[in-house]
């Protein structure tokens, strides 16, 4: 089979992961092709571990004719060239999916990516279970919601609503009981908040809490979902954020996979 193609958009340590599974022969199927990112000597840093083309510009991404681009960039990194990089038929694979939830730029994404007949992938990340969270809202209506552990101060100067709930997205503190946080102003859980919405029939169908846990280190995410004929448990634990790039990997192996799991 004719391997694909892949460029990495952004090339710090997640993508690296990435480009070491390709480098390594996990992603097999797979040539890396470019990379692209904010630092010019970083770009060539990775270009020459990966032996590809170092970018400077999104047009020189796409001229490499990728089919997928992986992207472990940034939020501003998605909405500067998200729509660029589908309408030029490449498939893309989002970790910063927090600009998602501006719902008007992610039915432009959606659209542009029908129009070319490309794919939005969107990775677990650092939350599990999606799989089943999908296969339970198609089987009946379920209630689902999702439960981020988060370090205080993390979250130092947030700002606070004196409500208790707006539409689907609300959040608690221990020491403040619950109130919605302006969850665009910090990517942590936004980045979760997406792919498991969407799972979940799509974006805001699913509760969002924050639990503030003084001096938390590393991420818990859980998924919780309850319908007529089925509950729903699912909580990964991580010491890190490595377990993202390794849900984009596994995403990328899926793909192109003759047996998809």
């Amino acid at each position: 089979m004719e391997k694909k193609k892949l460029a990495l958009l952004g090339c710090g340590y997640l993508n690296q992961i990435v480009g070491d599974a390709v480098k390594s022969g996990i992603l097999q199927g797979y040539d890396l092709v470019g990379v692209m990112g904010r630092n010019p000597e970083k770009v060539k840093e990775v270009s020459e571990k990966y032996n590809c083309k170092p970018c400077t510009t999104i047009e020189e991404l796409i001229a490499l004719e990728p089919d997928f681009v992986a992207e472990a960039a940034s939020n501003q990194a998605v909405l500067d060239y998200g729509e660029k990089i589908v309408k030029s038929g490449v498939s893309i694979v989002l970790l910063s999916t927090s600009t998602l939830l501006d719902s008007d730029f992610f039915e432009r994404l959606e659209n542009a990516a029908a129009e070319k007949g490309v794919n939005i992938y969107l990775p677990g990340g650092l939350v599990g279970g999606l799989d089943l969270l999908h296969t339970a809202s198609i089987m009946n209506p379920i209630e689902a919601s999702l439960t981020s552990k988060k370090s205080e101060d993390r979250f130092s100067g947030f700002i606070y609503i004196d409500e208790n709930e707006t539409g689907n997205m609300k959040s608690k503190t221990a020491s403040e009981g619950q109130s919605k946080v302006h969850m665009d102003q910090h990517p942590e859980p936004n980045h979760a908040i997406i792919p498991t919405s969407y799972a979940n029939n799509g974006p805001n169908h699913v509760d969002v809490h924050v639990d503030f846990v003084a001096d938390f280190k590393g991420y818990d995410h859980k998924i919780q979902a309850k319908g007529p004929e089925v509950e729903i448990e699912v909580e990964v634990v991580s010491e890190n954020h490595k377990f993202a790039a390794w849900s984009v990997v596994q995403t990328l192996q899926n793909a192109i996979a003759t047996v998809v799991i």
